[in-house]
């Protein structure tokens, strides 16, 4: 029941997306208002409370930078990759290689496999996604569409996205103790009840906006498909490369589970939004949102296949 009661509402905000497309109920303008919000107020507002929160056993630091390190050389091997396929969507189907939806896709069924009490293993592995989706990928981004001005005018973009503030923000007050010192206050409980009130719609909204553009058709299918393939290969060798690095993740049941499921889990549900600015066509959208949505599909087999061998 733990397993369905994550995976049913995710479903469900899908296809009330994607019903209220076909039935014309909400217009793609009102969908885009929808976008804006989750990108510019509310998405900052959970990466500060993010980094601003975050502890991290030192013990696991080596895995948390090579999480780092994986989604780095996957986004720069994928546009290496789809250079050289040329398919309709090569230009946006590297950002389809990098970042993982840990809270949304990941947590939840890892969760009902071993219980909230390793939570700690989500916390490592998912805050270096959080660097890749919201610095990396607009660093990036911003690069590719300002090609014809100069550092200066790229940096000032990148420092200007609300998301990179507040990124920066949690940081700067968590290294300088400033968190750590509030968190000892009464006030904190109101502070956290308030972060949770503020991010508690960002994870439906976001499958509400994926379920809107959800769309499979004989056009984008086998790009989709081939896409897909692509990443579940960078994504096994990465994890075959973890296993050598840190043979003793072996020996540890949870951690094991982590992190093959936290491999096979989707990209960012955050990324079609985020890449928005490199699309040419509508039908980009949608081959992001569909992609996203049938991969999650794949992390749900992979789910049921370690809960039947090692549940």
């Amino acid at each position: 029941m733990n397993a369905a009661s994550a995976i049913i509402p995710v479903i469900f905000m899908l296809g009330l997306g994607y019903f209220t497309r076909t039935r014309n109920i909400m217009s793609a303008e009102q969908n885009a208002g929808v976008k804006k919000l989750i990108f510019s107020l509310l998405l900052p507002i959970l990466v500060f409370n993010a980094t601003f929160t975050m502890s991290i056993d030192p013990k696991y630091v080596r895995i948390t930078g090579y999480m780092f390190l994986l989604q780095l050389i996957t986004l720069f091997l994928g546009f290496a990759v789809f250079r050289l396929l040329k398919t309709d969507y090569s230009h946006v189907s590297p950002y389809m290689m990098t970042t993982i939806e840990g809270g949304n896709a990941f947590y939840p069924l890892y969760t009902s496999l071993v219980g909230a009490g390793f939570s700690s293993y989500f916390v490592l592995l998912d805050v270096p996604g959080i660097f890749v989706v919201f610095l990396v990928i607009p660093i990036v981004l911003a690069r590719i569409t300002s090609e014809k001005t100069g550092f200066k005018s790229i940096l000032k973009s990148v420092c200007a996205n609300p998301i990179i503030c507040g990124l920066v923000a949690g940081i700067v007050l968590n290294l300088t103790g400033v968190a750590a010192a509030f968190m000892k206050t009464p006030v904190f409980a109101v502070y956290e009840a308030l972060a949770a009130t503020a991010t508690m719609p960002i994870a439906p909204l976001i499958l509400f906006t994926l379920g809107y553009s959800f769309s499979v058709g004989r056009e984008n299918l086998g790009p989709i498909a081939g896409t897909l393939i692509v990443r579940l290969l960078m994504m096994s060798a990465g994890m075959g490369a973890a296993f050598m690095l840190f043979p003793w993740i072996l020996d540890d049941r949870q951690l094991l589970i982590a992190v093959i499921l936290f491999l096979m889990s989707p990209p960012a549900f955050a990324t079609p939004i985020i890449v928005e600015k490199v699309f040419r066509k509508e039908a980009d959208g949608q081959f992001c949102s569909t992609y996203i949505s049938l991969h999650m599909l794949v992390t749900v087999i992979v789910f049921a296949i370690i809960a039947v061998l090692m549940g």
